[in-house]
């Protein structure tokens, strides 16, 4: 009994893909955190808590997005989730995975009903897609990240030419002679 229960728990943590999360993707703390809880949640076969806790994610997350307390103005998650995307605050991906995510917790938090395995873990999958899709950077951001880490590495007064540099000299290579970065 207990060696089943240990080994359904072993086989779980297993099934679960790690939670890889797309570099260009930053999740606030507080619900990795509650992401995190739903993952152990399904692997010690709390099914219906796992599921509950992303319906929870999936809420907060569009508090987060629009940084304050829709609550008393939107009424159900449905509405919530409707209005975020009317609103423009969450992407079509978001919108379609956040209603998946809901309608199976629907059934644990308004039915009590037994949550079964796999829906529990497409539950979890799909809340890591949804806020992959929610707090991913714009094209505009990932160019201004990457504009701030050459900035911290090259000095602003300098010219460069568009070949690497020398990794023995550390001097830029032009036209085969050997160019030192120049103040403008």
């Amino acid at each position: 009994m207990i060696s089943d229960r240990i080994r359904n728990v072993a086989r779980n943590y297993y099934e679960l893909y790690p939670p890889l999360v797309k570099n260009t993707v930053s999740i606030p703390k507080r619900l990795k955190e509650i992401y995190s809880e739903s993952r152990w949640c399904y692997v010690l076969q709390n099914y219906r808590a796992s599921t509950a806790l992303c319906r929870v994610i999936i809420e907060l997350s569009i508090k987060e997005q629009t940084k304050k307390d829709m609550d008393a103005s939107i009424g159900s998650t449905k509405q919530y989730l409707d209005s975020a995307f009317r609103m423009k605050i969450i992407p079509t991906d978001a919108h379609r995975i956040g209603h998946e995510v809901r309608e199976l917790a629907n059934k644990v938090l308004h039915a009590g009903k037994k949550m079964e395995k796999k829906n529990a873990l497409k539950a979890v999958e799909k809340t890591k897609d949804f806020l992959e899709e929610v707090f991913k950077e714009s094209k505009q951001q990932q160019n201004n990240r990457v504009t701030q880490i050459v900035i911290q590495i090259i000095p602003r007064n300098a010219v460069l030419s568009p070949m690497p540099p020398d990794f023995e000299t550390g001097h830029w290579i032009e036209n085969d002679r050997c160019v030192k970065i120049q103040p403008k």
